[in-house]
């Protein structure tokens, strides 16, 4: 399959579940996933997706931000 043909399903795609009232997060997620197991396999996409999970999260630069969020969340309730 063509580069530009699978742009055109990620594209179609993502609108039909944005109109169709997904989260804008959970549907560049879910068809980037599915576009990414039809392009590459699954061994490639669990290796990729363990392998970019495992860096986001010991990165501890971004684990302040949902820490803030929960702090604000215990001051204000």
């Amino acid at each position: 399959m063509e580069w530009y043909a699978v742009g055109f399903i990620l594209i179609a795609a993502l609108l039909v579940l944005i109109f169709l009232g997904l989260p804008v997060a959970a549907a560049l997620g879910g068809v980037s996933l599915i576009i990414l197991i039809a392009t590459a396999g699954v061994d490639h996409t669990t290796f990729v997706v363990g392998k970019e999970l495992l860096s986001y999260w010991s990165n501890y630069d971004f684990l302040s931000i949902p820490l803030f969020v929960y702090m604000g969340y215990l001051l204000f309730a």
